[in-house]
């Protein structure tokens, strides 16, 4: 038998990528939300999923199955793939080089717009405002960090949460905060954005454009402004406190509207103010400018990156109740930590 003659083995076909065998094994099979990790399970180790399938699903629950070249255990939740990881150092400085190249990319448009003008719609109540260049800051911020991690998940103010398989890093966007103050002229604005890691803030970014001022917080190595390191006040009591807060949307017609509380802060700090986003609000609270700050109706972009930026700066965070804050919160109070339980009293007091 010649060479000619000899059968030439089939090429080995190439495997598609992970991303895409997880969408296909998604759409082959009939995936249910199970109503809890199963008895005796406990919380996944790193690089471990659960699996819950239906009937129709060829594996059940603590199954191994192979994906590329591991054994995994997997947990479907929401029709979407769930699965943990270990961050290392790298990662973080990954992570935060490109937040910080997105904000400073959506604050360049956001001044650029600020130059040559802008449309301005309303979402909503009147006051609750949207601009081009908060459609146009979003676009580009979302476009950068998908350029690098098109895997992870995105939750941003004006898309939402993108339609993608769960990730364990989860970004979370504020193109524009402060769009009220950016449609009057008024130059106190900003990007935010922050890293969540399994369901904790790992990474703030905010970047100020108009001040060109960049606060950056990383969980366990601190809170910086432009490369300086900084930290909370050291201002002990109420009395001589400079407070912050913020009012919702729909101020003109909530019965829990924050006017009581300002009120009876008012009278009892050494002074306060508002700037109109909550995000510069938590950036002065951790480089000292404020003491203080509450507000309510808060959503995740308003707080995700600011709560790393004040907790790595020395900073408390809390609900109203002075429980654990969730960004997915409707309350919080942020203080230096000194004249937090003063602040929780007061909160207290009017509210009950």
């Amino acid at each position: 038998m010649n060479w000619q003659q000899r059968k030439r083995k089939p090429l080995r076909k190439r495997k598609p990528p992970l991303n895409q065998r997880l969408r296909q094994l998604r759409k082959r099979s009939n995936l249910t939300v199970p109503p809890a990790v199963p008895p005796g399970v406990g919380p996944p180790a790193p690089g471990v999923f659960f699996l819950h399938s239906s009937s129709s699903f060829p594996y059940s629950i603590n199954t191994h199955f192979r994906l590329g070249n591991t054994h995994r255990i997997g947990y479907a939740s929401s029709n979407r793939f769930l699965y943990s990881m270990t961050l290392s150092t790298n990662d973080i400085d990954d992570f935060t080089q490109t937040a910080i190249q997105a904000a400073r990319l959506g604050g360049s448009i956001l001044q650029d717009y600020a130059q040559k003008g802008f449309t301005i719609q309303s979402k909503g109540e009147s006051i609750n405002l949207v601009t081009e260049a908060d459609l146009e800051s979003e676009k580009a911020i979302i476009r950068s960090i998908q350029k690098t991690f098109p895997e992870h998940q995105i939750l941003s103010e004006e898309q939402g949460l993108q339609d993608i398989l769960q990730h364990p890093i989860k970004w979370i966007i504020d193109p524009l905060d402060g769009t009220v103050n950016f449609a009057h002229g008024f130059p106190m604005y900003n990007v935010s954005i922050g890293v969540e890691y399994q369901g904790t803030c790992v990474i703030g970014v905010i970047y100020d454009p108009t001040r060109d001022e960049l606060f950056l917080g990383q969980q366990g190595r601190g809170a910086t402004l432009n490369g300086t390191p900084i930290h909370v006040s050291a201002t002990p009591r109420l009395a001589e406190a400079l407070l912050v807060t913020g009012f919702a949307y729909d101020i003109h017609t909530a019965t829990d509207n924050n006017l009581q509380e300002f009120c009876a802060f008012t009278i009892r700090a050494g002074g306060m103010r508002r700037t109109g986003t909550a995000a510069i609000d938590l950036c002065y609270i951790a480089s000292g400018r404020l003491d203080g700050f509450w507000e309510l109706q808060l959503n995740p972009w308003d707080t995700a990156a600011g709560k790393v930026i004040v907790e790595e700066a020395g900073g408390k965070i809390t609900d109203y109740a002075g429980d654990s804050y969730s960004i997915y919160g409707k309350t919080i109070l942020a203080t230096n930590t000194l004249i937090h339980s003063e602040m929780l009293g007061v909160l207290k007091e009017v509210r009950t």
